[in-house]
C-alpha cells in the first residue's frame, strides 16, 4: 500500500469516526432534552417557590411566561423572560422578572426578582447565574450568606433609584467586606428592575405567553 493509499485509509477511518461521534451525541441529546428540559423546568419553580410561596399561586409559571426587552432597565439588548404567577381564577399575584447586572467584578450578573403585583412589595431576588470572586464577590449567592435574602416583603412605595445602592454610594444596603463591586452592580439591576415593574406591570400580565415560541425559532 503506497502511502496515497494509507492516507486515504486513515482519512477514511477519521471521518467514520467523526460521522460516530457526532451520531453518539445526537442519539444522547434526544434521549436526555427531556430529563434536561424537567429539571431546568423543576429548578425554576424552585427558585421562584423561594420567592412567592406556592400557595398564594395556582397556575404553572415555567409555560405562564413572555419575554420582554428593555436594555436600559434590564442590562440586555436580548429579550428576558419573565414569569407570572396567577391565583385560581387567574387574577395577578406576582411576576418574576428576569434582567442583568452587566457590570459585575468578572463580568455579568443575572438576577430574577419576585414583585407582588399593586403592592409596592418585593417578594424577593435571586442571583441565577455569576462568575465572581469565591470567597468574595460570591456572597450574592443563598449557599454563601443571606445577604440577597434581606430584600424579601421590602416595601418599594417609598424607595428612590438612588436608595438601591450601598451605603458607601449614598445607599441603604451594606457592601461585604472587601468586596463592594458585587453588590453595588446587584442593587443597580435589583433598582432597574423593580423600576420596569412599577411602569409595565399592567403590560406585564396581559401579554402573550411567548418564551417557548421564541427559543424555538
Amino acid at each position: 500500500m503506497n502511502s496515497l493509499q494509507s492516507s486515504a485509509k486513515n482519512g477514511l477511518i477519521l471521518a467514520a469516526f467523526a460521522l460516530l461521534s457526532a451520531g453518539l451525541t445526537a442519539m444522547t441529546w434526544l434521549l436526555t432534552k427531556d430529563q434536561i428540559q424537567s429539571e431546568k423546568e423543576k429548578a425554576l419553580f424552585r427558585a421562584i417557590a423561594e420567592l412567592v410561596p406556592t400557595d398564594r399561586f395556582a397556575n404553572d409559571p415555567y409555560t405562564d411566561c413572555t419575554l420582554i426587552t428593555h436594555e436600559q432597565l434590564l442590562g440586555s439588548k436580548d429579550p428576558q423572560p419573565t414569569w407570572r404567577l396567577r391565583d385560581a381564577d387567574g387574577k395577578p399575584v406576582a411576576a418574576v422578572i428576569s434582567s442583568i447586572a452587566p457590570n459585575g467584578y468578572n463580568g455579568k450578573i443575572k438576577i430574577i426578582v419576585g414583585h407582588y403585583f399593586k403592592q409596592s412589595l418585593l417578594a424577593g431576588a435571586r442571583v441565577t447565574e455569576h462568575k465572581e470572586t469565591p470567597g468574595l464577590g460570591d456572597k450574592i449567592e443563598t449557599q454563601k450568606s443571606r445577604w440577597i435574602m434581606q430584600f424579601a416583603d421590602t416595601s418599594t412605595q417609598q424607595m428612590k433609584m438612588d436608595d438601591w445602592q450601598v451605603k458607601k454610594d449614598g445607599g441603604q444596603y451594606d457592601a461585604f467586606t472587601g468586596a463592594t463591586i458585587t453588590p453595588r452592580a446587584v442593587l443597580l439591576a435589583l433598582g432597574k428592575n423593580i423600576d420596569y415593574f412599577n411602569q409595565y406591570q399592567h403590560q406585564i400580565f396581559s401579554a402573550p405567553s411567548n418564551c417557548f415560541v421564541e427559543q424555538s425559532q
